[in-house]
This record gives structure tokens, sequence and C-alpha cells, in this order.
């Protein structure tokens, strides 16, 4: 948020909450409505500014009375003058709604996925006769009803209020899904309301919504929309539906692109060739070597394509919040990962093609973009570098190398942790010793020391020793945060013959 000649303004990240304790949603309204004001540009996660975040928004404890008047609030935002932006969420089929409900949330999610259940609605009305599941309080089922009622109502105020024009955009995203459940009949509800704005967009995925849109916005102001070709490891597995995702992985990742301002391209003329490693049968479990073949080839397809001069991005669909360990191999033993435009393997498949899209797409702009000097470019290819290496260090280092080793040592312990007292600190020092570890070892090995070329300035820069952190962000082993100062110094030195490209 801001006016072109200022900085980016944030929201107090103290006023956000913390993994199960909401964020401070009247703060930040009053915050963000005394900072905004005419020309500025808002992002708004409606999530947040609603109920206190998205573990929030899954809870029955904001009641429709406290929704509403925050709406109003929203609301002021458009009459300050300010461009606003807005993401929602269509919830998810498991919810944890209460303490009450909380374990009874996997029989929910099951119940709730099957195809021939009536709407929530319906069944709220009817309770007698609705179909609820066995060995579930009904006061909880209806509890977990009554939660999707209140958040699918309040999107449908969201989606009036964005035909109206109080919105310059409204972006629903349909969180973890299914193929079937009572998430079908809300989406298209939501779609039928929907239909004829261009001013509302609903897509699969959420946590990379928020990269998409921005990516969308800067791409808009640049007035450059950077040209994708899509390359499937397996072009029949761009037409199925994803694990976790309501529609197919073509349709979803074209989506994407639209929302962060690229355009499709299916040409040599594209400016980057975005690879993807489609999702495997059983993306749960880590592969038999059997795999192994299928990785290596298509890491050998990215590698063409780079040596014959393509811009490259990689998004590793194959498993569930993990990478494939033959796939990483062969990335570390053959890519230059400093050239790679984007990668991710994060989460859902639609975090992590998501997440690659806008990187490629900011990445592009920085590369083309006449008026940044080189010392703005260079600060930017930093924080390129960055996150593509946290990245790797996040999805392969953790999730597939390190997780596994350490998930015995956090057995019966609680997310609501003590700060003052927090007992996953012994396996979050061990996580650290040994995370620390491997990304210093990569990091040296494919970065240290080597250099690449800054576009558009057309000058080498070299990468040189960097400052490396691993922390566990909440009291859980879902997730790191990779904290990095990498270090790019320019050399003063043209590109050409001289570059010392890396050598995997």
């Amino acid at each position: 948020m801001g006016r072109p000649q200022e900085a980016l303004k944030v929201v107090p990240r103290h006023l956000l909450g913390r993994l199960l304790q909401p964020g401070n949603s009247d703060a930040i309204a009053a915050w963000t409505l005394a900072e905004a004001g005419r020309g500025d540009t808002v992002i708004v996660c409606a999530d947040m500014w609603l109920y206190g975040g998205l573990v929030a928004s899954r809870a029955a404890a904001t009641e429709q009375s406290a929704v509403d008047e925050r709406l109003e609030k929203l609301r002021q935002l458009k009459a300050n003058g300010a461009k606003v932006h807005v993401i929602a969420t269509i919830p998810r089929l498991s919810l944890r709604t209460s303490d009450q409900q909380a374990p009874h949330e996997r029989t929910l999610a099951n119940w709730a996925a099957k195809a021939d259940l009536p709407s929530a609605q319906a069944m709220l009305a009817a309770p007698d006769t609705a179909p609820f599941p066995e060995k579930v309080p009904r006061e909880v089922v209806e509890e977990y009803l009554r939660v999707r009622v209140r958040n699918i109502d309040t999107l449908l105020k969201l989606v009036d209020l964005a035909a109206q024009g109080e919105f310059d955009s409204l972006v629903l995203g349909q969180d973890d899904a299914n193929k079937t459940g009572l998430h079908v009949e809300e989406q298209a509800r939501l779609r039928q309301r929907i239909a004829g704005s261009d001013r509302i967009t609903l897509l699969s995925g959420i946590d990379e919504l928020s990269m998409n849109l921005m990516a969308g916005q800067l791409a808009k102001r640049a007035g450059h929309f950077p040209t994708v070709r899509v390359i499937y490891s397996d072009p029949e597995g761009a037409q199925k539906i994803p694990p976790l995702e309501s529609i197919s992985l073509d349709e979803m990742i074209r989506e994407h692109l639209v929302l962060s301002g690229a355009r499709a391209l299916d040409s040599e003329a594209a400016d980057v060739d975005l690879y993807v490693y489609v999702p495997y049968e059983k993306p749960y479990a880590l592969p038999g070597e059997e795999k192994r073949p299928q990785s290596e080839a298509f890491v050998a397809m990215v590698k063409a394509a780079m040596a014959a001069g393509r811009r490259v991005a990689v998004a590793d669909l194959s498993l569930v919040n993990r990478m494939d360990p033959f796939l990483a191999e062969a990335v570390l033993r053959d890519i230059s990962l400093p050239e790679l435009q984007g990668f991710a393997s994060w989460n859902t498949p639609a975090n992590a093609v998501g997440t690659v899209i806008a990187q490629l797409v900011c990445h592009r702009l920085a590369e083309t973009s006449p008026k940044w000097k080189l010392a703005q470019r260079l600060e930017s290819e930093k924080t390129h570098q960055a996150f593509l290496f946290a990245r790797m260090v996040d999805d392969y280092g953790y999730q597939t190398v390190v997780r596994d080793a350490i998930k015995g040592q956090t057995e019966g312990l609680s997310a609501q942790a003590d700060p003052l007292l927090n007992l996953f600190g012994p396996v979050g020092l061990d996580i650290r010793l040994r995370l620390v570890q491997w990304a210093r070892e990569t990091f040296n090995s494919h970065y240290l020391g080597r250099t690449i070329c800054l576009q558009p300035h057309g000058r080498l820069v070299r990468f040189r020793d960097s400052k490396l952190e691993v922390v566990l962000p909440w009291p859980r082993i879902f997730e790191v945060e990779a904290r990095l100062d990498l270090r790019l110094e320019d050399t003063g030195q043209p590109c050409g013959e001289a570059e010392d490209r890396p050598n995997p």
C-alpha cells in the first residue's frame, strides 16, 4: 500500500495475532483507515479484517453482527479515495470451529466431502431430517454448519459490495478442497452471483493469492504483462484435478497467470517457460526408486531449455508439502539454481504453482524495467535469490530431509505452548542445527563466489558469504521460517564470456 512516491506500508506485525491467537481486527481496520488515503492502493485480506485471520475465520467465535460492522468499516476505504483490492477465502471442508468440536474435525470433514449432501443452509433449516454423521453430537454438527453459512453469506455480501463498486477487485480463493463436498454447492452459488462481473475472480487456492494479486498490480502499473509457456511433465496430468483442488491443473494454472498479470503463450516467443512436474497418484508419501527415472528426465528437459538460453521457472507438484527427493537431487546436481526465474514445491499444488508464477512475473518486471538504477536492481535481485533459496531450504531441506527425522520429538506437545515455557524449544534447536548446516553446505556449493548477469544493466554480480537463520515460526513443525541475509556485490564488469556461471 502506498502512493507512487512512498514506500510500501504494512500493518504492524503485533496486530496480526499468532497461530491460534486471532489478530486484532478492529485495530487493523483503525490503522488502515488512518494510513490509507486518496491515491493509495490497498490490498485487504478479508479473513483478517473480518475475523482475525484464516484460522479464526474457521471458528464460531465471531458473531455475524461483528462481521457486518467490520464490513461497513471496509466500505470506508473506498470513500476515503483509496483503490481497494480484497482477497477472501471460501472455507475448506476441515474446520476447527471450537475446542468442543476439535475431536470431531476429521470426521466432519470426511462427512462434508460426500457428493450427495444437502446444502449447509438446508440442513440447518431441517436438522431433524438432515443426514448428520453418526457419533458426532448434533450441536457440534450444527455449529460446523453455522460457521459455513456465516462465511458464505459474508462472501455473498462481499460480492455485492464489489458489484456496487465498493472495491476495485475481489478475489475469492477456494481453500483446500475436494472433487465433491459442501463447497461445490457454495461455489456454484457464488459463481451465480458473480456472473457478468469483471471485478470479481473465483479460483482455486488461497495462501498464494496475495502474491499473485500483488504481482498483477505491479504488472499493471508497469504496463508490462510477461508471457508464459506452460510445459507439463505429463500432458495428461494437466487435465486432472490435483489433490486438495476442485478444478483441473491446467485451468488452475491459467487462472493464476491471469491474476498475476501474465499471459499464457504456447510458443517459443514466450518470455518464460514454466515447467510443471504434475502430481503423483499418491502425493502424500515419499516415492520409491521407480520414480527416479521420470524425475531425472524432467530435470533433463529443464537443463536443456536453460542451456538453449530459455528463461525457466519450475513448479514441483508431485507431492503435497514436500519436494520429490529424486527431483531435488537431480536439480542440485544438474541445474544452476540462481538462474531460475522461480521455484516452489510447498503445500498444495495451487500454493506452489501460484508462488512460482508470482515470482517469475515480478522478476521479469525487474529485468525489463528501464527506470531502475543499478542499486535498486541489485536489491531486487537479492530478494529474488533469497526467495529462491528459501524455497529450496524449506521445501526440500526441511520438508523432505529434516522433518521426518524430528517428528518423534513433538508427540503429545500442545500448539498452545506458553511463549515463556515453550516445549517446542528443544526440537526447534535441533531443526536449526540440522537445517542451517544443510543450507550452508548447499549455499557454499551452488552460490558462494559464483556470478550471474544482472539485467537490464548487463552487469556481472557475485554472491558473497551470507547470513542464514532458521526458526520455527509457530509451536508446531508444519513449516520453518528461513531468514536469509543474502549478499550480492557488483563486480563492475559487464556480462560476457568472462561470466562465471554456477557449476552444480
